[in-house]
């Protein structure tokens, strides 16, 4: 749904970001399947079919600038870093990650879901959508909850992005990063400007 402009609709990958108070990387959560590469998972989930999924979570440097929403702040009494990050596993063994499949089970409703998971209180949901240019919008909505989320007890973001743009952003960060790190020693060790 969020490709590259002028892309083909479908061909970018939902992710969560969830950056706590004061650190400059995020952690990512997405969910995709097992085998993204297999021709045969590829025909499996084009006829229809699920595949085995799973949950990932890695650390990114920053935020993309671009093609992300800020959700919002935790949910009140969550608590800090140790009780979100619990939360979070909470979702994942909850989530149905033996079979994915595009549309009602796939990185799209996997981010929507954790980011409500994080942030809504009872009765709330997040819609999101675009406009033409692939511009994300989410706003927080009123909904009746469900028996599911009556038993349910930092910043969230969701990304969809390519996967491929978000590899080379944060390489092209690092090594800027990198550079002027090098600059400031090399300044030090000269015994700077006179």
């Amino acid at each position: 749904m969020f490709g590259e402009r002028g892309g083909p609709a479908g061909t970018s990958h939902w992710m969560v970001l969830v950056r706590h108070a004061g650190d400059e990387h995020a952690a990512v959560y997405d969910f995709l399947p097992k085998t993204p590469k297999s021709p045969f998972t590829a025909a499996k989930l084009l006829s229809g079919n699920s595949v085995e999924g799973v949950v990932r979570s890695r650390r990114l440097a920053g935020v993309p600038g671009r093609r992300c929403c800020r959700v919002g702040g935790t949910r009140a009494g969550l608590g800090g870093r140790i009780a979100i990050e619990a939360a979070i596993a909470a979702f994942h063994e909850r989530w149905d990650a033996d079979a994915l499949r595009l549309g009602t089970n796939d990185c799209r409703n996997h981010s929507v879901e954790l980011a409500r998971w994080l942030t809504c209180d009872y009765g709330y949901g997040i819609e999101v959508s675009s406009d033409a240019k692939g511009t994300l919008t989410c706003r927080r909505t009123a909904t009746p909850a469900t028996e599911e989320e009556d038993e349910d007890e930092g910043s969230v973001e969701i990304v969809p992005v390519d996967v491929e743009r978000v590899s080379r952003d944060v390489a092209t960060n690092a090594s800027s990063k990198d550079r002027k790190n090098k600059k400031q020693k090399k300044k030090k060790s000269s015994g700077g400007p006179r």
